[in-house]
């Protein structure tokens, strides 16, 4: 799935949904990049939780309520 956009992430209408504006941000981010340097999303995702999975404790990495 290099450079496509994965199908399982949050539509509203078909459109993209994000909670906050950062998140659409930091999408776009992650979207262009891999896209330019051909990347796999999924890739890309197992490396992400593996960097959360691994963050010391006290990091901030969930959502808060």
């Amino acid at each position: 799935m290099t450079g496509a956009v994965p199908p399982d992430l949050p539509r509203s209408n078909g459109e993209l949904t994000f909670e906050a504006p950062w998140e659409s941000r930091a999408f776009g981010l992650a979207a262009a990049y891999l896209g330019s340097r051909g990347e796999d999303w999924s890739r890309f995702r197992r490396r992400l939780m593996d960097a959360i999975a691994a963050a010391p404790p006290g990091t901030p990495t969930t959502k808060r309520g």
